[in-house]
């Protein structure tokens, strides 16, 4: 049997089907009749969160009894509940209920479920300082030495993935400012800065296993992409123009700063976005224009 692998997807009928088939729990899912002691639940939510993510369903028995959906009662608030259980595994650990929750039919009651995602700051350890696994079966493992010392290897390799992300965003953020030409500056020679984008497309590969699940900000990567590339093709078609050889100088920059300003202040936008979401999820500090070192010619 397909087990739901997206919280949505989540309804009685499935609940039903796999109670009545004798499941208990996998290394996706976990049924549980209620919230449990503090330790425990730790365990729980930490081997999900270090492993491939899970999905925990209460309200349904997991041991055998005649009827296992016994349901939960509405009027609680199952996700404080749920925090104040796990909120001293360290680092804290995201996780999100189903809205509304699944109604049992002909029941004043409700089957909550929640999700915990792999982490991205993986490995979570629990208040014992002990870090788990959820292994193929649905056990929840303690991690060995090579296991823990991989994760911490693991999430070294994805932070410094994320600041590479970070810093390009940041690099191409003042080379857009630099792309409008000054006023006082027209008259001079001056170097036109291009925006490329081959790096940032690079980084957005490598990083695309630890901001998967993060849809506003793959939205706005893709559209920073995506505007980067009609940005240098009006840069590059402009001065390809007839018109540009029997134009001043400071006419032909007058003309480029209004076709050219357009895109700059969308992609600024974008871009200092897309770094608030990186420095608030990931931790990740947003480089300023002193990280970065320019020609004084330029």
């Amino acid at each position: 049997m397909q087990f739901p692998r997206i919280l949505e997807k989540w309804n009685y009928d499935i609940i039903k089907e796999l109670v009545d088939k004798n499941y208990f729990e996998t290394e996706f899912f976990d049924f549980k009749a209620n919230l449990q002691a503090p330790l425990k639940q730790e365990k729980i939510v930490c081997a999900f969160a270090n492993t491939n993510g899970g999905f925990l369903i209460f309200g349904v028995g997991d041991i055998k009894t005649t009827d296992r959906i016994i349901g939960i009662d509405r009027k609680r608030d199952l996700s404080k509940e749920f925090y104040d259980k796990i909120r001293m595994i360290n680092p804290s650990i995201n996780f999100e209920f189903k809205q509304p929750p699944i109604q049992i039919p002909h029941s004043d009651k409700i089957v909550p479920v929640c999700y915990i995602p792999r982490s991205n700051e993986r490995p979570h350890i629990t208040r014992e300082n002990h870090f788990y696994i959820r292994t193929s079966g649905g056990c929840n493992e303690k991690m060995n030495y090579n296991a823990i010392r991989e994760s911490f290897y693991g999430f070294e390799q994805r932070k410094i993935k994320i600041e590479m992300l970070s810093l390009e965003l940041a690099y191409l953020d003042i080379i857009l400012k630099k792309m409008i030409v000054p006023e006082s500056e027209m008259e001079d020679k001056y170097f036109l800065y291009e925006a490329e984008s081959s790096l940032l497309v690079d980084l957005m590969g490598q990083t695309y296993s630890v901001i998967k699940d993060d849809w506003r900000l793959i939205s706005l990567l893709l559209g920073i992409r995506g505007d980067l590339g009609s940005l240098n093709q009006t840069r590059r078609s402009f001065f390809f123009e007839p018109s540009v050889p029997v134009m001043g100088r400071t006419a032909l920059y007058r003309q480029y700063n209004q076709k050219i300003k357009e895109f700059v202040d969308i992609l600024t936008k974008n871009i200092n976005e897309a770094l608030a979401i990186l420095k608030e999820k990931y931790g990740i500090e947003i480089p300023t224009e002193k990280t970065f070192v320019f020609n004084k010619s330029e």
